[in-house]
């Protein structure tokens, strides 16, 4: 249950994320000429931008970071430069747009301050270097391609010429200051590899002296390697001497356990028990002996398979295997009696062990105290001379490679002369304007659907009343003159398909015996009720039953006046107040058989006096009997209490909304009272008045299904 709980949940909430799209669609269609408002506003401001934005060029030079390093100060790997790494890439990038190279680029190709787009000031004053390269900043891009040694290095201009010579001096900038410094760095360095040379010559010539004295003042003594020849052998002899004694602690604890078992094995035989010691279980002889037991103890079963237990084979093979068991008991009880031997062995062997231990840390305890200075000595003398070595290596390097102009970068690709402007770029423009216009006409549209609270769709209706819709009417303009838009007009339009629809949803609602009273209402006036209801009463005549269309509005009635075109003085007020029967006052439409017509009559001054008299419920229980459908255009709910009297006397209640109009909290409290009435919901909901561009519309009505029946008159093709 909980699952299907969970995947109704997940259901609805996909339900709604459906109609809110669709909602939203719907607000657009319906408000469209925002939508178009507001692309054409944003496109007006985009052409605007593109008239009054000056023609910029852009010409772009490709420059490759060179694979190298600075060898004269890379010692021992110390201070290198791999310029495969990211972040020497990125230091050249950010080099290529320094301050002190623009200004070198601006002085070089001597810049004025309009061609970097610079206004002159009011007063005259002339520009500094750092407004210029401020300025000058914003038309110049360098980026790094991804993934490679390249740089794009981009420059704009309202010139295309000084575009391209732009970008082709930015790097040769780069390049020359680049030769300065290296120049600086070169002179600085080979100086200081000199004095170091020297330095370290003396060191070593030092070193390896005291070294030869040492050696010379300890003839006797080994000094190269003794210290790794006795580590290598303390090493071996403190894992035999750990060996020693683990062996001595397990045959220690076994002894003890196996001397527990032989004081005890006058009370019973402990052979069992002897096995679970370790020293005794891995005895040799006893290893033997239960490998010879197994194999009898599994001769005889075989046996037993064959001969029953007094059969002369079966007897000696019991005999062997009780002999076998004997000889077991014996090797077991003598292994247990041998561990105090082994143990004695065991402990004579830790002790020569520890005894060699200390004979060897003794000896290499006095040689160390020679061997390790002079080691120290030794490690000195080769640090020295590794160290002289290199520094020597780098002082060549650096005399061979001084002259040498060595460059980080090289141009791969120098700058085109652009032909075309790179802004502004109209069609992006264009686009973005047309796209800004959309979004902000989706954003105004979606607000107002927001603001607007009334229902516009039957999903909408059905999920916020809790009622099931029974039909959805579309929009329709009534021909000039008309007080009321009939079926008849369109037999076979969407109007009057609707109307059907509702007619089966209807009898499906109320059933076949109960379908007779229908009241037809709204929560307040222009919802479009007395269209209903007279559209309703219609399509129902037109089965061929009699219908009768009563109009209980009595304050504002209109039934009369868009089916018999005026309004009669004898009607449901004159059958209330008992002046003429129920069959005197009904009457017949014109031009629709089988339908009749019970009118408000004329204006009364108590109408809800009128329809609270128990006359009411005799004149509708009378037609009802005569009449198999019964249609009751009541009064607004919200607007009198007249329909709350009547609710109570009829089967259904058809309550008509005007989509996209009322307050969905008014139709709620509407719906509310007539439930606090009658303790149920309204039958079922019409929506009227659907918007052509609404999707359920289309939903509902679709197409052309159904043209040229109903006696409509077929277009010729």
């Amino acid at each position: 249950m909980k699952t299907n709980s969970k995947t109704d949940e997940s259901n609805g909430s996909m339900q709604e994320s459906e109609i809110d799209f669709r909602k939203l669609f719907d607000s657009l269609m319906d408000q469209k000429w925002i939508l178009l408002g507001c692309m054409a506003g944003t496109l007006l401001l985009g052409l605007f931008y593109i008239l009054e934005t000056p023609k910029t060029y852009s010409a772009t030079s490709v420059v490759q970071v060179e694979q190298e390093q600075n060898k004269f100060v890379n010692i021992e790997d110390i201070n290198s430069e791999d310029l495969k790494q990211a972040e020497v890439l990125k230091t050249i990038e950010a080099n290529l747009t320094s301050s002190s190279l623009l200004l070198d680029v601006i002085q070089n190709l001597k810049l004025k301050p309009e061609d970097l787009g610079m206004k002159p000031s009011k007063d005259g004053t002339p520009f500094t270097d750092e407004e210029e390269v401020m300025a000058f900043s914003g038309s110049v891009t360098v980026k790094l391609v991804r993934g490679t040694r390249l740089i794009n290095i981009t420059a704009s201009n309202t010139n295309p010429l000084l575009a391209q010579a732009i970008a082709d001096e930015i790097p040769k900038a780069y390049a020359r200051i680049n030769t300065a410094q290296r120049a600086g760095l070169s002179s600085e360095a080979n100086k200081f590899l000199l004095e170091e040379c020297d330095v370290l010559k003396h060191q070593v010539e030092l070193a390896e002296q005291e070294a030869q004295d040492f050696k010379d003042a300890h003839p006797g003594v080994a000094m190269e390697n003794s210290q790794d020849f006795y580590n290598e052998k303390l090493l071996a002899l403190d894992a035999k001497l750990n060996d020693a004694k683990e062996r001595l602690f397990k045959l220690q604890s076994d002894k003890t356990q196996a001397d527990r078992l032989l004081a005890e094995a006058p009370t019973g035989d402990q052979t069992a028990e002897l096995l679970k010691v370790p020293s005794v279980s891995n005895d040799a002889n006893v290893l033997q002996l239960e490998g010879t037991v197994t194999n009898a103890e599994a001769a005889l079963a075989q046996l037993a398979k064959r001969y029953r237990p007094k059969h002369p084979s079966y007897i000696q093979a019991q005999a062997q295997l009780d002999q076998l068991n004997k000889e077991l008991s014996q090797a077991v009880y003598q292994a247990a009696e041998g561990l105090a031997t082994s143990e004695k062995s065991a402990v004579q062997t830790e002790a020569n062990f520890e005894t060699e231990v200390k004979t060897l840390e003794k000896a290499k305890l006095a040689n160390d105290k020679v061997a390790i200075p002079y080691n120290a000595l030794s490690r000195e003398v080769d640090t020295n001379r590794e160290l002289y070595d290199e520094v020597r290596m780098r002082l060549k390097e650096t005399e061979i490679t001084r002259d040498i102009d060595s460059n980080e970068i090289r141009i791969a690709t120098p700058a085109m002369l652009p032909l075309t402007p790179s802004k502004p770029k109209k069609m992006l423009v264009i686009l973005a304007s047309l796209l800004g216009g959309f979004i902000l006409g989706t954003c105004v549209s979606y607000g107002m659907s927001v603001i607007d609270t009334s229902f516009t769709s039957v999903d909408e209706a059905e999920r916020g009343l809790g009622a099931p819709a029974l039909a959805g009417v579309p929009e329709f303009k009534k021909a000039p003159g008309d007080k009321q838009y009939l079926i008849t007009h369109e037999p076979d339009g969407a109007i009057a398909e609707a109307f059907r629809t509702l007619r089966v949803s209807l009898s499906i609602e109320s059933g076949e015996a109960e379908r007779n009273v229908i009241m037809v209402t709204s929560a307040v006036p222009g919802e479009g009720k007395s269209f209903c209801a007279i559209n309703a009463a219609i399509s129902m005549a037109q089965l061929g039953q009699p219908t009768l269309l009563i109009d209980a509005d009595l304050r504002l009635p209109t039934v009369a006046d868009g089916l018999l075109g005026y309004r009669p003085k004898v009607g449901m007020n004159t059958v209330l107040t008992g002046k003429t029967t129920l069959e005197e006052a009904v009457q017949t439409v014109p031009g629709v058989p089988n339908l009749h017509v019970l009118a408000a009559g004329g204006r009364v001054s108590n109408p809800a006096e009128l329809l609270a008299r128990p006359r009411m419920r005799q004149i509708l229980k009378e037609a009802a009997e005569k009449y198999p459908w019964v249609i009751i255009d009541s009064a607004p709910v919200l607007a009198v209490s007249d329909t709350l009297l009547l609710v109570k006397h009829v089967k259904s209640i058809c309550f008509v909304i005007h989509a996209g109009k009322t307050p969905a909290r008014v139709v709620k409290r509407a719906v509310d009272q007539i439930e606090n009435a009658i303790q149920r919901k309204p039958t079922g909901i019409v929506l009227n008045h659907i918007s052509h561009r609404n999707s359920s519309y289309y939903y509902y009505y679709s197409g052309d299904y159904g043209k040229g029946v109903y006696g409509a008159t077929e277009k010729s093709t």
